[in-house]
């Protein structure tokens, strides 16, 4: 099940959301995750990647939680980020370095496009 449907439930005959659209995550212009805010838990963090899985996580960095999630130890950088509040351009502040919370506050929601995660040379140093 999606974890929009999931989140569904109704208030006074209207449709609420018991979870907040934190970002979507794109890798080197690949859809990978969409990022969750839920209010009723230590971990109050949900990732669901591209294969429905959910991952629950505490307020990391957005580098920390994809390291965690992909099981590899990166060097993220922000190639563009949109945010849904200004409608517009994230200036050059480098969201793998932000919290999930603080990039709710600041701007909302964020469409990020991320690269550095599957740099040859991290890959090598791991192997």
């Amino acid at each position: 099940m999606d974890i929009i449907q999931h989140s569904l439930m109704v208030i006074d005959n209207q449709i609420v959301y018991k979870y907040d659209h934190i970002a979507t995550i794109y890798i080197d212009g690949r859809y990978y995750f969409n990022v969750f805010r839920r209010y009723n838990s230590d971990y109050n963090i949900m990732i669901q990647d591209y294969n429905g899985d959910i991952y629950l996580h505490q307020n990391n960095t957005v580098q920390q939680s994809i390291d965690s999630v992909l099981c590899v130890k990166s060097n993220m950088y922000t190639v563009n980020a949109t945010s849904y509040l200004h409608n517009g351009h994230v200036p050059t502040l480098e969201i793998s370095d932000m919290k999930w919370t603080d990039i709710h506050t600041k701007y909302q929601t964020v469409s990020a496009n991320l690269s550095g995660v599957f740099d040859t040379d991290i890959v090598l140093d791991i192997l």
